[in-house]
């Protein structure tokens, strides 16, 4: 079978396999070569171990399809969490290893068997190359070609009470086009399975700058040999933190549902304001419940098509039944505009709320006697009056 065509469960399974073997090699070789870089190496392997288990754990949860009353959402933001933990957890270690060669600089160590030390890191150094090629697809982000559509939930809410619609004047100028939006968000690479390429990246190129340190070792000489391998650590680290602080980042976002990266929230609502019927916009929400699912949540005032003579009705005793069916009607088709437009920047998931309202009297006297409100003014539409039912 085709390295590709493993699950990610028994990717992490050989991986981790391999790791624990070298874990144990690489300590027992340590302490009998009197080795301190490779017992501290050896350490950094057991964090790759636990990284590897939490992602193992992490998507064995994701996995889970079943919903609870509790966990209504399923456990579809486990690999997040998984990804977040794995690259604090790699950060913390990075911190580590700065702190390790300062120390280095300060209290330079000599290797007492270079050769042995090289034989190691090019075991090791194999070994991480297999899960390069095991992990290489998730160590940069790849379109999803999934653009299946998660059924809407189309609320009505009327509630009682004035409230003031302030429409004004609202430019359409887009910093990015709907489709380039829609590809970012369509995009889906596994941070969780990041995070453990990266502990894997950092591992191989720690190997190699043992290989570097224990060459230099054996073939050259000086006072300048024993700092060659602090450097190397020092931009192993700076590599590692500029792979995982935005792994970091983009998970912090999922989990504290901040809008995703790529979508203007003002431009998109400029946009919803444009939809035909859609008088206002709040309570406008976007978030992501996982890496590619975009879900997004909005009340949209809607005028009700019966409000031209609305308070002719309520002179008789109030809203009519036919006036309520006149205005659900149109509120559908403007659902699946506001909907259609959401699907343009990749959202699949949406809830429109509807407020449909009815211009209270003294809006309505400043419509023109023909029914035709299009010769009111700016001042007096962005000043309107309605009543939501």
């Amino acid at each position: 079978m085709p390295i590709f065509k493993l699950s990610r469960q028994v990717r992490l399974g050989v991986m981790c396999v391999g790791t624990t073997s070298y874990f144990l090699v690489e300590i027992i070789v340590g302490h009998l070569a009197g080795s301190i870089a490779l017992v501290a190496d050896s350490f950094h392997m057991l964090s790759d171990i636990i990284s590897m288990l939490v992602a193992w754990y992490a998507i064995t949860l994701a996995a889970r399809t079943a919903r609870n009353n509790q966990y209504t959402y399923g456990w579809q933001r486990a690999e997040i969490l998984g990804a977040l933990v794995n690259g604090v957890f790699l950060l913390a270690l990075c911190f580590t290893i700065v702190v390790e060669a300062l120390q280095r600089f300060f209290e330079p160590q000599t290797l007492e068997d270079p050769r042995l030390v090289l034989i190691v890191g090019g075991v090791g150094l194999a070994i991480n190359l297999v899960g390069l090629g095991l992990f290489h697809e998730h160590g940069h982000t790849h379109r999803n070609g999934d653009t299946k559509t998660t059924d809407s939930i189309i609320e009505a809410s009327l509630s009682p009470g004035e409230i003031s619609v302030s429409t004004g004047r609202l430019s359409s100028n887009l910093a990015r086009d709907s489709a380039a939006t829609a590809s970012n968000s369509n995009s889906s690479s596994h941070m969780n399975m990041r995070g453990v390429f990266l502990h894997v990246l950092g591992d191989a190129l720690g190997s190699i700058g043992v290989m570097v340190s224990a060459l230099v070792n054996m073939y050259c000489r000086g006072k300048w040999v024993q700092y060659v391998d602090p450097i190397a650590s020092l931009v192993i680290a700076v590599i590692l933190v500029a792979g995982t602080i935005p792994l970091v980042r983009n998970a912090s976002l999922i989990l504290l549902q901040g809008a995703p990266l790529g979508i203007e929230m003002e431009a998109l609502k400029t946009e919803i304001l444009k939809v035909n019927g859609v008088l206002a916009v709040h309570e406008f929400h976007v978030w992501q419940l996982a890496e590619g699912k975009s879900v997004a949540s909005v009340h949209a005032l809607i005028e009700s098509p019966g409000c031209r003579d609305c308070h002719d009705r309520k002179k008789e005793g109030g809203i009519s039944v036919d006036a309520a069916t006149d205005a659900e009607r149109p509120y559908m088709d403007i659902a699946l505009d506001i909907k259609m437009l959401l699907h343009k920047y990749g959202i699949h998931s949406t809830t429109v709320q509807p407020e449909i309202v009815s211009r209270t009297e003294e809006a309505c006297d400043n419509t023109s006697p023909d029914g035709n409100d299009s010769e009111t003014s700016a001042v007096q539409r962005d000043n309107m009056s309605f009543k939501v039912f």
